[in-house]
């Protein structure tokens, strides 16, 4: 599927938002087969290649809407990407499994960064920048 070739978000009862080709009037192809939809209750149409590609930060989208969250952190998830940034809030995603991203490398990894933004997304970003943030202000009465 191609961004910008009327190509829209449509609802769906299973995957709440899903993007969906214009085939005919009202009905639109996606991944879960063909669905009628009436104009009125079709997302907005998705022009930004981006949405469709699972971004690790929803805040670089063209077009932010729950749909292209949605789909976001849908795509991420299916790539074994749990983390997803929305500007400085972080989605985490259960993977119902252990993962290797936890141990002492990966914390050395974002407590060394200066810009944690400039890595992948997870928890350990997360608290570098509040502890840089807390550095920078000298306020470390707030972390008590």
């Amino acid at each position: 599927i191609m961004a910008g070739e009327g190509l829209f978000w449509v609802p769906h009862p299973e995957g709440v938002w899903v993007p969906g080709t214009l085939i005919s009037g009202t009905t639109y192809e996606t991944d879960f087969g063909d669905i009628t939809v009436r104009a009125h209750e079709r997302g907005q149409e998705i022009t930004d290649p981006d949405e469709l590609r699972g971004v690790a930060d929803c805040c670089s989208l063209a077009n932010v809407s729950a749909a292209s969250i949605l789909h976001t952190v849908r795509a991420r998830y299916a790539r074994g990407e749990i983390y997803t940034n929305v500007s400085n809030i972080l989605i985490a995603t259960n993977p119902f499994k252990a993962l290797s991203i936890y141990s002492q490398e990966h914390i050395e990894l974002y407590r060394a960064c200066e810009d944690a933004s400039s890595r992948p997304p997870h928890i350990f970003g997360m608290c570098a920048q509040a502890f840089n943030g807390l550095m920078e202000t000298n306020d470390l009465s707030t972390a008590a």
